[in-house]
């Protein structure tokens, strides 16, 4: 399986976030040669999750900007096909974003014994 090797958060500190749901952003290599950009970990009512990029799709093309909400959706840009992957990514992205705000630090490198 493909295993996350580094993460590298940007941190929203909790004096800065008002009325927001971003706890922060990350990118993650996978396999010390892939990089997934603008990974989101937000507050929920169930706690931390991650919220994968999202490029916005409009359902009728026929309509020109401005568009109304009601002729746009939203796509993840990436997200893992497969559940195992999807909760190992998940688990290791937010286990490194409570580490890392805990010790404040920018980096996690989970195959690291000691991190």
């Amino acid at each position: 399986m493909t295993k996350v090797t580094r993460v590298t958060y940007r941190i929203v500190e909790d004096d800065k976030r008002e009325n927001s749901t971003l706890l922060a952003t990350c990118a993650v290599v996978l396999d010390d040669v892939f990089m997934l950009h603008d990974i989101r970990i937000m507050d929920g009512a169930n706690g931390a999750y991650v919220a994968m990029p999202k490029r916005v799709d409009y359902s009728n093309k026929q309509h020109r900007p401005p568009y109304s909400e009601s002729q746009k959706s939203t796509r993840d840009v990436y997200h893992p096909v497969d559940r195992d992957f999807h909760l190992y990514l998940t688990q290791t992205i937010i286990d490194g974003y409570f580490l890392c705000k805990q010790e404040n630090r920018e980096e996690y490198f989970p195959l690291k014994s000691g991190n």
